[in-house]
């Protein structure tokens, strides 16, 4: 079978030692099918091949605009000895500016045969820029009966240039694997080209008929088309999945032996895994509104779960209950794009004037302020969430079958589907059957060697994993995820469909039944410790994120709403975003995000023993203050990730560069702080807590 091969140098860690895109050199053969290339000028390119031709197509890029040409066209010498059709295109930065240009020069006997225009092939690319417009060419390649086709090179060519666009000093002349792309058809295109066709016999002239198909060609720029990988497509889809609680150490691909997510651990092996990804605070409600906003929680003003009013040795600051309707969310932009939007789950994010209807979401099935389920089974549920459900259905299995059935009912349409499970947060619910089977399986286990419990603070941190409800609930998360996967499967999206995993704080190790561990990260959620913080995360980007890549970059949770906009191909929106950083570069391993440090402000006292305090991670280093006594601890990562060599005062400079750096941050997004308490301003905050309002 005659197919396109395209070879390209690709980075193989995270991030990259160069960027592989700068004078790359491609050789392209078009036979006799369709095919597609993803190019390195822009998101996403759709061809439409043409028979028997060859091109060579180069690209080179520069730190003002990126540039795209074609040339050198060459068919049947007899017929069309000197035909030549060059493209070339321009944008610039601000993405606005389109130029088409060219000429097609042919000899008399070069004239288009009119009795092979029916069998003539249209060549169209859709170029969609990094953030902005669409731009299209189209170019009409026809061919005599008894033309034979130009046989095509079978040694690969891929040239990495060290200078000049003509490969001429090439390097890395490494064997690159070939990539097969499967060739497709489109009905509605060959019929066009076939109408093209019979329009173009009124036109004895081959340039006013590459001038009309270039127009034609433009015409079928529909906003909502894209393409990636080996199939024409629309902008892609998205489903992120957002989980209650789940600590960094909970899943299979993180290292549990004894939580069981194959689903979960497949969509690791199919994208890209964070290792160093962040919640923008360690309790459910700011960071839910940071993936939502791209901004801190501190910038927000909402800086603590809904609502939680735990006082101490100081009282925290006052703090909004709600996400600001004036925010634009990542679910408004999306639909203002042309997005179906759909919520299901946990919102927390304020009463009802602020629930997921009003932030951009068209669906909204179980979101309300609630921050947890009355219970995870049916009939007990009624109410909270407001969903109906069958005698003795499980929580997590009616969101799923809601999620499904709006994938089943958006197929056809760009669609944005956030499923926020209630689990794996308390109330410590599983199935029967799940808790039992992980009971027996904890038996089995041999002893740990070392303390199921250490100190933390005031409380006790768990440090073994082996809480059989809690692991059924775990599992019942993995089915969830599973079968959305094979939905997406099913309905033949998966392969334009991105998709994100994240939880919202760490797992919960030192109250509430203390039902995980996140060894070996210290303490958990509630805590400014990783184990409060780090989060297992992981992003699948089919045709562009290399399987089973790991990224060890930090990141956070203000990012997925620029790096959401750029995958799509919308404009950045830096005001609203403007804590977030675009995770592209990394997904694309292209470069590291131009980020200096992370920071965390949580002023108030958590549920799970936390007290009021700060944080900030730049480079390995990480620095936490605590509010009550302004003490600070300097902690390495890269070499004690559990967080247990305090450095401040053995590097005291580096102690001192870090908390300045954290009150400069204060200032800017104006942090709100807690002030003293006069009732028990000298004694510990933590035997003198007011309680919390949870509600249910």
């Amino acid at each position: 079978m005659n197919h396109l091969t395209t070879h390209k140098h690709q980075a193989s860690t995270c991030p990259p030692q160069a960027d592989p895109l700068r004078h790359t050199i491609y050789d392209i053969r078009y036979t006799s099918y369709a095919y597609r290339l993803s190019g390195p000028a822009c998101q996403r390119i759709m061809t439409f091949g043409f028979t028997f031709s060859t091109l060579n197509f180069k690209f080179y890029s520069t730190t003002v605009e990126e540039s795209l040409q074609i040339g050198s066209f060459m068919q049947n010498k007899a017929n069309f000895p000197d035909a030549q059709m060059n493209v070339n295109k321009e944008i610039t930065r601000e993405y606005e500016n389109k130029t088409l240009g060219g000429s097609g020069k042919n000899k008399a006997n070069s004239k288009p045969n009119k009795a092979n225009l029916l069998n003539a092939q249209m060549n169209v690319t859709v170029f969609y820029t990094k953030d902005y417009e669409n731009i299209s060419n189209c170019s009409l390649f026809e061919n005599k009966p008894n033309t034979k086709p130009i046989q095509t090179q079978t040694k690969p060519i891929c040239r990495g240039v060290a200078s000049g666009e003509d490969g001429s000093k090439a390097k890395n002349d490494a064997k690159i694997p070939t990539r097969r792309y499967s060739r497709g058809t489109n009905a509605t295109l060959q019929k066009i080209v076939r109408k093209a066709a019979v329009v173009a016999d009124k036109f004895l002239n081959r340039r006013n008929f590459l001038k009309m198909m270039s127009l034609g060609a433009a015409s079928l720029t529909m906003p909502g088309l894209i393409v990636a990988g080996d199939r024409s497509r629309r902008k892609p889809n998205f489903v992120f999945f957002l989980i209650d609680d789940m600590g960094w150490r909970d899943l299979g691909c993180y290292g549990s032996t004894f939580y069981e997510t194959p689903n979960i651990d497949k969509l690791a092996a199919d994208g890209m895994r964070f290792t160093n990804a962040y919640a923008a605070c360690p309790v459910c409600s700011p960071t839910r509104a940071s993936i939502m906003t791209g901004k801190y929680p501190a910038r927000l003003n909402l800086t603590d779960y809904l609502v939680g009013r735990r006082r101490g040795k100081l009282i925290p600051p006052e703090y909004i209950h709600q996400m600001p309707l004036e925010e634009i969310t990542i679910a408004e932009a999306l639909k203002k794009a042309g997005y179906t939007t759909g919520f299901v789950g946990k919102w927390h994010l304020g009463d009802k004037p602020y629930w997921p209807e009003r932030q951009g979401f068209d669906v909204n099935i179980g979101g309300t302020r609630s921050g947890m389920p009355r219970s995870y089974f049916w009939p007990q549920w009624r109410g909270n969430p407001p969903i109906e459900g069958r005698d003795g259905e499980y929580l997590t299995d009616r969101l799923t079958d809601e999620a499904l059935n709006f994938l089943d009912a958006n197929k056809d349409n760009p669609f944005f589907l956030y499923l926020s499970h209630y689990a794996v947060h308390i109330p410590l619910q599983s199935k029967k059957n799940l808790a039992a089977k992980y009971k027996a399986k904890a038996k089995k286990r041999p002893p740990s060697g070392g303390p199921r419990f250490v100190p933390e603070g005031e409380r006790q941190a768990r440090q073994v994993q082996d809480h059989p409800v809690y692991a059924g609930m775990v599992e019942s998360v993995d089915e969830s995820i599973g079968r959305v996967m094979n939905k997406l499967e099913q309905l033949s999206v998966a392969d334009n469909t991105v998709v994100i995993f994240m939880s919202d704080n760490g797992g919960l190790s030192t109250s509430e039944g203390s039902p995980t561990s996140n060894v070996p990260l210290r303490a958990g959620k509630g805590w400014l410790y990783e184990g409060g913080i780090r989060e297992p995360m992981m992003i699948k980007w089919p045709g562009v994120v290399k399987t089973a890549s790991v990224c060890a970059e930090p990141v956070t949770s203000t990012d997925f709403y620029p790096t959401m906009l750029e995958m799509a191909g919308l404009p950045l929106r830096p005001k609203q975003h403007c804590d977030g950083i675009s995770l592209v570069p990394l997904l694309r391993q292209r470069g590291k995000p131009g980020r200096k440090a992370i920071y965390w402000h949580y002023p108030h006292y958590g549920n799970q023993g936390g007290s009021p305090g700060g944080a900030v991670r730049a480079g390995d280093y990480k620095l936490i203050e605590f509010y009550e006594d302004n003490r600070v601890e300097l902690y390495n990562l890269k070499e004690d990730i559990g967080e247990k060599n305090k450095l401040a005062d053995k590097m005291p400079d580096k102690a001192a560069e870090l908390h300045r750096m954290l009150k400069d941050w204060r200032k800017k997004v104006d942090a709100q702080m807690p002030t003293p308490n006069p009732d028990i301003a000298t004694e510990p905050a933590v035997h003198r807590s007011q309680s919390c309002k949870i509600y249910l």
